[in-house]
């Protein structure tokens, strides 16, 4: 059959405002019967660029799959040549590159992505965010960093997911790898440093939050993030960067 148009469904609504009250229905499954909740067919999970696939359901004309997709993972924009494909939302909210158009989908939408139509999928929500405490997922490629620097009214904490840093505490130097809590208290300088060959994944959060939420945004959103304009502005939030050592 034709597909439709690429698009978002709204929760609550159908296309074409089609409801429709149906008794009974017949349709062949493989072995029918009921795959369960927070259970994949054959006890089969995946972990892919960050994110659990747990396939619920595969036959010769339809597969599909329960995915959770933390904070800050995406799935790169892509073509399936052949195939249509369609997200109905659980739960959250994702950011979703749809053609030439960019969209988003809360719980109760469904995504319909028509075969040869390019669409990407990402998660940009932060881990929490309230007055007192703001979280968020990081992951730092090989060779990034996060120059030294001091949050004077914020204690800082990472819990290591995956990979290898290494950290400047204060006038004190350490490394760290998955599973080890960091704890950069209020006013001490602290610097993060990949310089493993590994992507390196942590989960950061802050307390209180301040305004350094707001202050992701603002570098987010801009056009060219020059060192010196970085500083400037995460000042301006009250996040103060070290000068560079001398002969730096």
């Amino acid at each position: 059959m034709k597909s439709e148009i690429t698009g978002i469904t709204r929760a609550n609504e159908g296309i074409q405002g089609i409801s429709w009250n149906i008794l009974g229905q017949t349709m062949k499954s493989e072995i029918t019967g009921i795959t369960r909740a927070n259970e994949g067919i054959q006890g089969i999970s995946w972990n892919i660029l960050g994110q659990t696939y747990v396939p619920k359901s595969n036959t010769e004309h339809s597969f599909s799959w329960h995915a959770t997709l933390p904070p800050g993972t995406f799935v790169p924009p892509h073509i399936h040549p052949d195939q249509d494909e369609y997200l109905y939302m659980l739960e959250g909210k994702l950011d979703f590159m749809l053609g030439n158009s960019e969209s988003q989908a809360t719980a109760g939408d469904l995504i319909r992505l028509g075969m040869g139509v390019p669409h990407g999928i990402f998660n940009k929500s932060p881990k929490s965010n309230t007055e007192h405490s703001f979280s968020w997922h990081a992951t730092l490629p090989p060779g990034t960093f996060v120059p030294p620097h001091i949050h004077p009214d914020q204690d800082e904490y990472l819990y290591m997911l995956e990979g290898k840093l290494d950290f400047m505490l204060g006038n004190s130097e350490s490394q760290a790898t998955a599973g080890d809590l960091i704890r950069l208290g209020m006013g001490v300088p602290h610097g993060i440093f990949n310089k493993s060959d590994q992507t390196a994944k942590v989960l950061f959060w802050v307390s209180p939050t301040r305004k350094l939420f707001d202050l992701f945004w603002g570098l987010h959103n801009m056009k060219e993030q020059k060192p010196e304009d970085v500083v400037a502005m995460a000042a301006e939030f009250n996040i103060h960067f070290l000068p560079p050592p001398p002969g730096g």
